[in-house]
């Protein structure tokens, strides 16, 4: 069997089951495969605050690659690289109309405001202790850069008509997509889980055949296609799996499947 150095791995709908949470099982594992010298990295769409909760859950002292590639953190916690939105696009999107009931969400620096705080965003604060702004208006985030902008809506054929429109406007300049059908994700056109993947393996004496990663969402698709060997989780977008056929796909996020397929590699 091919030796593995690394570990990529993706938050919702993969590591963490459908309650947000890593199995006892898996974080047992995962802790084993560090202590052998595997380097695991998390991978998300989530705000770096947010995903840190996990990464100290885990042992894990490793790189951080947190809002779909906008920001990457080194072994310390530290900011080492961010890819944001230019003023001259992220202003328009702030501005950009949509359906009242589609809530929209800017991360801007260590900062996370949003239009409305949902019942299970409040899960979300309560699990990591990230908390987020609720605003009336996103003046305040106009005339700076922006991280991620993150829609948010369970009527697909409303978010379906948004995501056209974005695609049409900005799609050419940006990076638009989703880790869930519910959700839109918009980082600058560079930002991504697959390019943040290639920076970090300059620094940790690895190449990309030396990697296996474990995704779920449409925004892991390039961390999948430079990962050496990808994995999709069984309940993944049904794009995802036509888009990447040559990835294996395993058992669902709420069986343990990652913990499962990692002994079976590392252990």
């Amino acid at each position: 069997m091919k030796k593995y150095k690394a570990v990529v791995c993706d938050l919702d709908g993969t590591l963490l089951n459908s309650n947000h949470k890593i199995s006892d099982y898996t974080t047992r594992v995962i802790r084993r495969i560090i202590q052998k010298g595997i380097k695991v990295i998390i991978a998300t769409g989530r705000h770096y605050k947010d995903a840190i909760h996990y990464k100290d859950i885990l042992e894990c002292e490793s790189y951080l690659i947190a809002l779909n590639g906008a920001v990457i953190l080194n072994e310390n916690n530290e900011i080492i690289k961010t890819c944001t939105i230019p003023c001259k696009y992220g202003d328009k999107i702030i501005d950009f109309p949509r359906d009242e009931d589609i809530f929209m969400n800017i991360s801007q620096g260590e900062n996370w405001y949003s239009s409305k705080l949902r019942e299970q965003d409040r899960k979300f604060i309560n699990e990591s202790g990230f908390n987020q702004e609720v605003v009336d208006s996103f003046d305040k985030a106009k005339g700076k850069e922006i991280s991620k902008v993150f829609y948010m809506c369970d009527d697909l054929n409303k978010i379906q008509v948004l995501e056209n429109k974005l695609q049409e406007s900005f799609g050419k300049n940006l990076n638009i997509t989703s880790s869930f059908p519910q959700c839109i994700e918009v980082m600058a056109g560079d930002a991504n889980k697959g390019n943040a993947i290639k920076e970090i393996l300059k620094d940790i004496n690895c190449s990309e055949d030396e990697v296996v990663a474990f995704g779920d969402g449409l925004n892991d698709y390039e961390m999948l296609s430079v990962a050496g060997k990808g994995f999709i989780m069984e309940n993944a977008n049904p794009k995802l799996k036509e888009m990447l056929p040559e990835c294996e796909v395993i058992g669902n996020n709420n069986e343990d499947a990652i913990g499962i397929y990692l002994a079976k590699l590392f252990l």
